[in-house]
């Protein structure tokens, strides 16, 4: 499938129509809801060896079109965390059209992330700004794991010294722990 028709295609698959707009909950310093590219998932399938026994947290999971997406293409088990509660009433409705129960988190992400348990890989597609991602990744980094944790950041600059740079593609980024 052409490259510029995936995400209109993956939209009508999934039952996708226009996302409200931007609650007042949204921090000052965090990104608005944007879909990310489904060619960008892709991407970090591929490069961040997703799999059926991963847990892929999605940070900013918006509608739960990219969580989704990545569950479907992989069977990983996914968590979405998101500040707007209309997103995460969409990103469950999305779940119930496609009879797949993922797991949502209503919350900031900084404050949120003990609430997810043992994630293996993790996606920032700009969420917030470079600082409030490094004191995630901080807090990301005292969790529990089983296995060594892989960041991929979409457009946004990490600096973690913890993490190192392993792949790096149009704007997607995969980091592993050092």
């Amino acid at each position: 499938m052409p490259l510029l028709e995936r995400d209109a295609f993956v939209d009508r698959l999934f039952g996708v129509e226009a996302v409200a707009d931007d609650g007042p909950e949204l921090p000052r310093e965090a990104v608005g809801y944007l879909p990310c590219p489904v060619g960008t998932l892709l991407a970090a399938i591929a490069l961040a060896r997703i799999g059926p026994a991963d847990v892929f947290l999605d940070v900013g999971s918006g509608a739960g079109r990219a969580a989704m997406v990545i569950h479907l293409c992989t069977g990983a088990k996914v968590v979405g965390v998101e500040v707007q509660p209309h997103l995460v009433r969409e990103a469950e409705q999305l779940g119930r059209r496609l009879g797949r129960a993922l797991e949502w988190v209503e919350g900031d992400a900084v404050e949120s992330i003990d609430r997810v348990t043992a994630p293996t890989v993790v996606f920032l597609y700009c969420p917030f700004s470079s600082e409030r991602a490094e004191a995630f990744l901080e807090r990301v980094r005292r969790l529990p794991r089983l296995r060594p944790l892989r960041v991929c950041s979409v457009d946004l600059p990490l600096s973690s010294a913890w993490l190192i740079k392993t792949a790096a593609v149009d704007g997607l980024a995969v980091f592993e722990e050092r």
